[in-house]
């Protein structure tokens, strides 16, 4: 029976498992190394999915290619006050998709502007605005090879910039069923190549402006990629990073090196495999992290040598990681639902905010500060704005929720009277602070808070609350921010 996935149907055979991998990488607009034999369809690949999705397309042989071919040939501008490039038709500049082949065969002094063109889509110091695609392709060569004359191993920091690295199947490698299919399949351009040219291109034409034409099969799982990453990305950063982290330990407890951007790139392909996985579940069968994680052990370490059993050693890390990382989510997500005083969650939800998403975090201090007295609620959303100010992303309406109590928490002022009239509390919280050291965190919190009540209209209802309320602080501050 014929496979009916993301490749299968663009005549590509054979990668099946690749799939989701493709999916990902086309999804999120990743860079994509294809390493594999000659004549493996490595450039097939890339000029179906582009002529599918009508990308404007450029494809280099990085053997050949001079800078010119990239920028065109610079010249200044009448008041030689600017330099503009006369463009050549295999000009970057306008392209929405580069494939580089024979990257490894690229020359030295090339390779070096290639960086920034794979890496920030930029060129020259100029930021390509249409480029959202960058492929390369390389024949797999190790030291001392001689089977493919003028190839060279990559060089690690330009290989390191490739988010995914994809061995492509040899044609031993493909099972009957395909190689039966990707022969036959390409038996079926005879039949076109004898039609009239003109008529053939007015119906190209025809179906490039078409609106419904767009929306086939293609289109539509990668936008149900994009929906499905948007709706797990906030939730699953802290899984996300966690398991990034855990990762990179085993490896480095193995002696395989990795560096700060490749532990980056897995926190951030773990998520993109995970929803392009999610995308290509039609047959309603369940999509889980190992399955992401055994294909970034295959695709996302483009360092590494080729061998299966060093692959196969990842991938175990990778499923171990998975799997530590979800047992310690667990228990913190236990954790955190066994508890029922309302103050202990907030502070709960604090200090683990690295590892609960944004939206828990503030719906749970936002629903049990409700249920505190007003003292609590005061030193809580205090210690909340301290804790969350400067984390990214954070929400102005959750700041605006806590305005109430967090206006008032100024600091120590010269007079905090007029009239003579000595409120409740002033000597004890006098008594109080003169008590601390005036330069550590800590006495600015107590300073913030206790003057707080001096101008809130309301002040303490005995004088002993001031205690009370520097109590809460002793209690609750080491935990949200550490120290004292």
């Amino acid at each position: 029976m014929e496979s009916n996935n993301f490749l299968s149907r663009l005549g590509i055979y054979g990668w099946d498992d690749l799939a989701i991998v493709v999916l990902a990488a086309l999804s999120f607009e990743e860079t994509i190394l294809l390493k594999g034999e000659t004549g493996t369809a490595k450039s097939l690949v890339f000029d179906k999915i582009m002529d599918k999705l009508w990308i404007k397309k450029r494809k280099y042989n990085a053997s050949m290619v001079n800078l010119d071919d990239l920028i065109g040939i610079p010249m200044p501008n009448w008041r030689r006050t600017k330099i503009n490039y006369i463009q050549g038709n295999a000009s970057v500049w306008d392209a929405g998709a580069i494939f580089i082949d024979e990257i490894n065969r690229c020359k030295p002094e090339l390779q070096n502007k290639l960086f920034p063109l794979i890496y920030d889509k930029e060129i020259q110091g100029v930021k390509l605005r249409s480029l959202r695609f960058r492929w390369a392709a390389m024949n797999e060569v190790e030291e001392g090879d001689g089977d493919y004359l003028g190839a060279e191993p990559l060089d690690k920091a330009l290989e390191d910039r490739f988010v995914y690295a994809i061995k492509v199947p040899t044609y031993r490698e493909l099972s009957l069923e395909d190689r039966q299919y990707a022969v036959s399949k390409s038996l079926e351009g005879v039949e076109w190549q004898n039609r009239n040219w003109g008529s053939y291109a007015v119906e190209r034409k025809k179906k490039k402006y078409s609106f419904h034409s767009c929306f086939d099969y293609h289109v539509e799982t990668i936008a149900r990629c994009k929906l499905k990453f948007q709706s797990i990305c906030e939730k699953l950063k802290p899984f996300a990073t966690s398991y990034a982290m855990t990762l990179a330990s085993f490896l480095l407890e193995a002696d395989i090196e990795i560096s700060t951007r490749r532990v980056n790139y897995l926190a951030k392909t773990i998520l993109e495999l995970y929803a392009a996985a999610m995308a290509m579940d039609e047959d309603g069968e369940e999509t889980t992290f190992e399955t992401a994680a055994r294909l970034q052990a295959y695709h996302c370490f483009p360092g590494l040598p080729g061998d299966i059993k060093l692959r196969e050693k990842i991938a175990s890390f990778a499923v171990e990681a998975v799997k530590s990382v979800l047992a310690r989510q667990d228990k913190q997500i236990r954790r955190f639902l066994s508890i029922t005083d309302p103050a202990e969650k907030i502070i709960y939800a604090i200090a683990k905010r690295d590892n609960l998403t944004r939206t828990d975090i503030y719906q749970t201090i936002l629903q049990n500060l409700s249920f505190v007295n007003r003292y609590q609620r005061r030193v809580l959303s205090y210690l909340a704005y301290r804790a969350l100010r400067t984390r990214p992303n954070a929400t102005l309406n959750f700041f605006e929720a806590l305005r109430p109590d967090l206006q008032f928490c100024l600091p120590i002022q010269s007079k905090i009277c007029g009239g003579g009239c000595i409120p409740l509390g002033y000597r004890e919280s006098r008594e109080i602070l003169k008590s601390l050291n005036p330069k550590t965190d800590f006495s600015k919190a107590a300073n913030d808070l206790i003057n707080s009540f001096f101008f809130d209209g309301k002040g303490f209802a005995v004088a002993n609350d001031v205690y009370y309320v520097f109590d809460l602080l002793k209690k609750y501050y080491p935990q949200v921010i550490g120290g004292n």
